[in-house]
């Protein structure tokens, strides 16, 4: 389990950002911490070598709530968890901003921790993720969706994710049986089934998801 614990600081007063009069009060997270750092975010090299430890970390703020800078202020003993802490804080956090005596949103700080343990894996649940775009007769993709359902669905919910690929093209297009450049549709489908051992086969459709299906497009 990883987690973000409390404000190193809790009962003190806020923090100015260098260069900057210390605010009135102090920047808060604008949602869950808990949220920033996932088990499934643990680094590999790290799983591997069974590294844990706490590491402390300081961030400035701008005044529209966001992470300007994340530094390191208490090794784990681990470089990848440490890297991964300010990597996946700067990603994810967001704040409301510090505000002056005025009440006008200014530069803050906020310090924490985060305590890396090498989360127990549950096993994997009943789901379904299904990704398609059309790559254009020139290898440009466009148009990319996708649906999430079951235990995609579920984590999706927790942390939102853009499943398309992250390149906007491909060096080449699809040909028909001429030659000729086309259009063509692809669709990525993965899918999680639970079984017994005996008297089941694996379904030829997509297994029902739980409520309304998680879907997104890409921008």
């Amino acid at each position: 389990m990883l987690m973000a614990a409390a404000p190193a600081q809790a009962g003190q007063g806020p923090e100015a950002v260098p260069g900057f009069a210390p605010p009135a009060v102090a920047a808060t997270p604008a949602g869950d911490p808990g949220t920033w750092v996932l088990p499934e975010d643990y680094p590999s090299a790290a799983l591997q070598g069974s590294k844990e430890g706490m590491t402390g970390f300081v961030l400035d703020i701008d005044s529209a709530g966001r992470v300007d800078q994340c530094s390191v202020t208490q090794s784990s003993g681990a470089s990848d968890l440490d890297e991964a802490t300010c990597r996946l804080i700067t990603q994810r956090a967001l704040f409301k901003p510090a505000v002056d005596a005025r009440g006008q949103a200014m530069p803050g700080r906020f310090r924490s921790r985060v305590k890396w343990v090498i989360p127990q894996v549950p096993p994997p649940q009943p789901g379904f993720l299904r990704t398609t775009y059309i790559v254009d007769a020139d290898g440009k993709m466009r148009d990319c969706a996708w649906q999430a359902e079951g235990d995609f669905q579920t984590k999706m919910e927790k942390v939102p994710q853009n499943t398309c690929p992250n390149n906007k093209g491909y060096a080449d297009g699809y040909t028909d049986e001429q030659g000729a450049s086309v259009e063509r549709r692809v669709v990525i489908t993965t899918r999680i089934e639970v079984l017994p051992l005996s008297g089941a086969e694996p379904s030829s459709t997509k297994p029902a998801g739980q409520g309304q299906p998680v879907t997104g497009r890409a921008p």
